[in-house]
């Protein structure tokens, strides 16, 4: 009875850590991440040139820090605002806390930019709405995308090259943590369990010993000395 109480509960303690994991939020349908670059141009808003200007500078704001700004350019945001939007690629990218994405509506003549936490430590909500205000607006306001978008890419990779960040890997995955405190507990538990059923069956032979001993069949044997 014991160990079956025992099974429940390590398959209750398996449950919850499952839990935990497929938990974690999920997202929205995205463009697809680019393999090897930052810019998504569903639009078709920037030439093969300023493409590949784009990708230069963020490349080496990349290699300078590890941090990097990504590029979103479509023709809406499928009926989502663009703050939603912008979670949304910013999740389903699996972005790191050092990166920052911007999705740009080109038919709704709407953006957003979102930044991972490393950077909102180091730059302000205030201080990003200033460098989209004096980068990003007056070229979009003219609807010169393309300018719009290359003006914010220079001035966000010159600031974005000035900040400092801890090491990779150096932060702790909440998640880890909590499976591993979990996996420690079950393993814990097990043994608890092992070794009651030992002692229970060490104890039920004792007694049948005492039992046979009663009975006249068999002297009791000498018990140990506890050390």
């Amino acid at each position: 009875m014991k160990i079956r109480r025992a099974l429940f509960l390590i398959a209750a303690l398996t449950l919850a850590a499952l839990t935990v994991f497929t938990a974690l939020p999920s997202f929205a349908e995205v463009p697809a991440r680019p393999v090897n670059g930052f810019l998504r141009d569903k639009a078709g808003a920037l030439t093969t040139d300023e493409a590949e200007e784009l990708e230069s500078i963020i490349s080496a704001l990349h290699e300078k820090n590890g941090s990097g700004v990504y590029f979103v350019i479509t023709d809406g945001f499928d009926g989502k605002t663009a703050a939603d939007y912008a979670a949304d690629v910013f999740g389903g990218w699996k972005l790191s806390e050092r990166e920052m994405v911007l999705v740009v509506d080109v038919a709704g003549m709407d953006y957003y930019a979102l930044t991972g936490e490393e950077i909102s430590k180091q730059m302000s909500a205030d201080s990003l709405k200033a460098l989209l205000a004096s980068s990003m607006e007056p070229a979009f306001a003219s609807k010169n995308i393309s300018a719009a978008i290359l003006s914010f890419c220079n001035s966000s990779a010159s600031v974005l090259s000035t900040l400092t960040f801890v090491p990779e890997g150096g932060g702790t995955n909440v998640f880890l943590v909590i499976f591993i405190i979990l996996l420690v507990f079950t393993a814990l538990f097990i043994v608890g369990v092992l070794i009651l059923r030992a002692v229970n069956i060490r104890r039920s032979r004792r007694r049948r010993q005492m039992a046979r001993y009663s009975a006249g069949k068999r002297p009791l044997p000498p018990r140990r000395p506890r050390r």
